[in-house]
């Protein structure tokens, strides 16, 4: 194959964080609760937002990259006086 003749498949994916401020215990206080899932495409749909890649010399089938592809969730709160 001639350099450059191939092109890769695109990756999309998007994120999706919701947060609510919530009052303090005390004046100038303030908390924040948040809640975030990363690739939010992949939690909908398995086969969205999967990364794949090219093995070396970039010809054949391309390998899942397992950590770039999965979705996370996490809940947290921020607290700041």
């Amino acid at each position: 194959a001639s350099r450059n003749s191939e092109d890769g498949s695109w990756w999309v994916k998007a994120d999706l964080r919701v947060a609510q401020e919530l009052p303090g215990l005390a004046d100038g206080h303030k908390a924040n609760a948040f809640f975030v899932i990363d690739n939010f495409t992949n939690f909908l749909n398995d086969e969205w937002g999967v990364l794949e890649q090219s093995v070396f010399p970039y010809i054949g089938d391309e390998l899942r990259v397992g950590e770039a592809s999965i979705w996370q969730m996490r809940f947290g709160v921020h607290y700041s006086f």
